[in-house]
């Protein structure tokens, strides 16, 4: 019989199974649904609420399917009811949008962050760009120009509008950025996608 030894540094990544759709996949590709106080199925944000929990890909479909097999409920060993799927999508969607706006202003404050155009162009040039951030009203031009600066390994997303970005930067209004940092780079993008995927 061989024997696999693991170090102590090797973590093992906990999978669960989407209670939609039934891949067992690494628990952070999935949102926690419990039983609210109120008896409502709702996200777990964090998650971090004591008790058993449902997970499910943060999809408009999984969640649907979810919500009409009424999966949550079994899961969480609960009598069926009245599922929400739309309530639980916007649930989702703010807190993606929430853990990206706190990324962002964690990197802002340990000065990972380049602010505007000029700024943002410096950074791609230098190779300090890990992601280039757009906001999702800004010009064709910005937009054109931002595609143009992500090359090679630097990432391309959209995401807030300028007035949104703007305050968490400190600014009036911001179009565009760029994120130094790798590993803040790769949880926002992570994050912005499944953000954008939960979109109306």
């Amino acid at each position: 019989m061989q024997v696999t030894e693991t170090t102590p540094n090797e973590s093992k990544t906990a999978q669960r199974t989407c209670v939609a759709c039934r891949a067992v996949v690494d628990r952070s590709s999935l949102v926690r649904l419990v039983e609210g106080p109120d008896g409502a199925i709702a996200v777990d944000a964090k998650p971090s609420l004591g008790g058993r929990g449902a997970w499910v890909h943060p999809t408009k479909s999984c969640i649907e399917t979810a919500a009409k097999r009424h999966a949550a409920e079994r899961s969480l060993k609960v009598e069926p009811r009245a599922v929400d799927a739309k309530a639980i999508v916007a649930q989702a969607r703010e807190s993606f949008a929430r853990r990206a706006r706190g990324l962002l202003s964690s990197a802002f404050r340990s000065r990972q962050i380049a602010v505007g155009m000029d700024a943002v162009a410096q950074c791609s040039s230098d190779g300090r760009a890990a992601l280039i951030l757009v906001a999702e009203d800004a010009g064709d031009n910005t937009r054109s120009r931002a595609q143009s600066l992500a090359v090679g390994t630097i990432s391309l997303r959209a995401f807030g509008s300028r007035e949104a970005l703007g305050a968490l930067f400190n600014r009036g209004e911001v179009a565009i950025a760029a994120v130094e940092e790798p590993r803040v780079s790769a949880e926002l993008v992570l994050t912005i996608d499944r953000y954008a995927g939960l979109e109306g």
